[in-house]
């Protein structure tokens, strides 16, 4: 049992070392613009361009609302998760780490 708890603690550690020096993805990768989503929906959907123009401050609401709520989700998170685990998180989320926080300062 002992060995047992010996390995997963290595496997863990190994783990943590590994996601603290990996280099995440871009978030040019992920992200995607305003452009491109009107871009698509004027190709799937044959938009006028009075459409697109009544379409783009839609998607821009929606974006800016996104980009909010992931905000808001960090913030909460930061309250519950260790400064390793909100670390672990943002890679696995495929974001540039920021720079961790000291507490108690």
């Amino acid at each position: 049992m002992n060995n047992k708890i010996i390995i997963l603690i290595l496997i863990l550690s190994s783990f943590f070392a590994a996601s603290a020096y990996a280099k995440p993805k871009p978030q040019t990768e992920k992200k995607i613009g305003i452009d491109n989503i009107i871009a698509k929906m004027k190709t799937q959907l044959e938009l006028t361009d009075k459409q697109i123009e009544e379409v783009k401050p839609i998607i821009a609401d929606f974006l800016a609302k996104e980009k909010q709520l992931q905000l808001d989700e960090k913030k909460q998170l930061s309250k519950v998760l260790t400064d390793q685990q909100l670390y672990t998180w943002n890679f696995l989320q495929n974001e540039a780490p920021k720079e961790k926080k000291k507490k108690g300062l």
